[in-house]
């Protein structure tokens, strides 16, 4: 039985295109697993709610400081 997106291990053999939503509010299309790892290291997320909360964290974080 094949796992499901979150048990599955995200690697170039089994990565599929789709698009990640980044705090700013734009959305991207990581087409190859290096445009996924780079857009993951932007901050952008696979939900718009998942970037929105990034978003709201760092903000916290920064206030922190």
């Amino acid at each position: 039985m094949p796992g499901t997106y979150k048990t599955m291990k995200m690697d170039a053999e089994n990565f599929k295109p789709h698009k990640m939503y980044c705090k700013d509010g734009s959305v991207k299309d990581a087409k190859t697993f290096k445009d996924h790892l780079k857009f993951k290291k932007m901050g952008c997320g696979h939900t718009k709610k998942e970037a929105m909360a990034m978003k709201h964290g760092d903000d916290k974080k920064k206030k922190k400081k």
